[in-house]
């Protein structure tokens, strides 16, 4: 598979060489079967300021639990703003 190269691509185990430094929100699905466990602790291992939060439900986290991520989402994005 051919990846374009640029700073948006990077694989978990190298990260980027200097790791973002813009605001991450990751959404984490608790019922979750296809992304390992681990993978929010890996990619946060990358960033500079970054937040897990951890939400019921399964893969398709934003279609099954729609309100409260976009609660969450917004709540990010309005702390950004200070």
């Amino acid at each position: 598979m051919h990846r374009p190269a640029g700073p948006l691509c990077f694989s978990l185990r190298e990260g980027p060489p200097d790791g973002p430094s813009v605001p991450v929100l990751y959404l984490k699905a608790s019922r979750d079967r296809l992304i390992p466990v681990d993978t929010a602790e890996q990619v946060m291992h990358f960033v500079k300021n970054g937040q897990i939060i951890e939400l019921d439900g399964p893969h398709l986290l934003l279609q099954e639990n729609s309100d409260s991520a976009a609660r969450i989402v917004a709540s990010f994005i309005e702390e950004l703003k200070c």
